[in-house]
């Protein structure tokens, strides 16, 4: 029998039903067929100034317009940029390798750092497969740091791949990674990870389509402004610039030596934890064909890089785990092998393993150690320039 109450369910499930069938396909279909006017990507602020700004690491993410015009700036202003993890990442009150760089008037040319903890090779393919015009005669520096080597990080990471590389862009050079036999090994995600990434980018693709188009339908009259002055971008002034040789006195140089623990080459407040030194892995080779397929992508799309081969902190490791210290030498005795099997233009900066004062714990060089980096990779171009 046919009662007030069953009417009012059936029609109360009618209405439920046709609200989620309206908001979940009518209003996305109808907003699919608006012609919405794309805003330009000049209103970006890196376009706002003359200086040549790193872009914010969401803009390397994307792999935004940006990202491909800063790359370009760089390029034709005779800059270099630096790519490396969490020894480069480290700002060090502007006393880190990359920043003295920049100030020096000897070699006179802007550095640009482009880094992050556990930001490796793979991280910054992508970027290389979406603008190889812009990385085409570039010229840079890779910082390898042998600490990825050890145990827990000679291997794929997704959790830091999707920290660096958005989604959108694996999809989008995924056919190029494949070609080259890169995809696989170090970009693609474990299925987990790639299945919550999946959900994610169907989430924010539907997110997006309400934002822009349902903003335009209700905006009509809102447009892109087409009067956009954008800053010509120039070098950075050399007259504010010295010879970072004397950056420090003699006095002052052993006084930042002399902030860290000199016989276990760490900071005293990093040593109170009585941290072990890591384990290399010796039985797996993801960090060596890593590194060489990183490089033949350098040659590949003719990019200028110069490797810097970083120090590992051998002082400590003597201290705390003199069983590694073989593992360590033999380590590096093979990326060297790597590198001049490829004939590719490095720096060894491996002598500041055995120097005191350089590191501030057992992977992160200290101020002492950025410095000596800074002349390491100034002698090396003022010799090859």
């Amino acid at each position: 029998m046919l009662t007030v109450k069953k009417i009012i369910k059936y029609k109360l499930w009618i209405a439920s039903t046709t609200a989620i069938f309206v908001a979940l396909v009518v209003i996305p279909a109808l907003l699919c067929l608006i012609d919405v006017p794309q805003s330009s990507h000049l209103n970006h602020e890196y376009y706002q100034s003359s200086k040549i700004t790193v872009p914010k690491g969401i803009d390397f993410k994307n792999a935004d317009s940006v990202v491909y015009d800063f790359l370009m700036d760089v390029k034709r202003t005779d800059g270099i940029i630096i790519l490396g993890t969490s020894e480069t990442a480290n700002w060090m009150s502007g006393k880190n390798y990359y920043s003295l760089l920049n100030q020096d008037s000897v070699l006179n040319r802007d550095f640009y750092a482009i880094s992050g903890a556990g930001r490796c090779a793979n991280m910054y393919i992508p970027l290389i497969l979406k603008f190889p015009k812009a990385f085409e005669g570039l010229d840079m520096i890779f910082y390898i740091n042998p600490t990825y080597w050890r145990k827990e990080l000679n291997k794929f990471d997704n959790e830091y791949f999707e920290r660096y590389v958005d989604f959108n862009l694996v999809l989008e050079i995924k056919p190029e990674a494949q070609k080259r036999d890169i995809y696989d090994p170090f970009i693609k995600l474990s299925p987990i990870f790639y299945a919550n990434a999946y959900s994610n980018k169907l989430v924010c693709d539907y997110r997006r389509l309400f934002q822009e188009n349902l903003n335009h339908f209700l905006n009509p009259n809102l447009k892109p402004d087409k009067n956009l002055k954008i800053a010509s971008k120039t070098k950075g002034n050399s007259s504010q610039k010295i010879n970072i040789d004397n950056y420090y006195t003699p006095q002052e140089l052993e006084t930042e030596r002399k902030k860290i623990n000199l016989e276990y080459n760490v900071s005293d407040l990093y040593l109170a934890d009585n941290d072990p030194f890591p384990k290399v892995d010796t039985k797996v080779t993801y960090q060596d064909d890593l590194l060489q397929a990183f490089i033949s992508l350098c040659q590949e799309f003719r990019i200028n890089c110069v490797f810097y081969l970083g120090p590992y902190n051998e002082i400590y490791c003597k201290k705390m785990n003199p069983e590694h210290i073989d593992d360590y030498r033999q380590t590096i005795k093979n990326i060297k092998s790597i590198l001049e099997k490829n004939n590719v233009k490095y720096i060894d900066g491996t002598s500041i393993s055995t120097i005191t004062g350089t590191f501030s714990d057992k992977q992160h060089i200290s101020e002492y150690g950025a410095y000596l980096t800074a002349l390491q990779i100034k002698e090396y171009y003022e010799k090859n320039n």
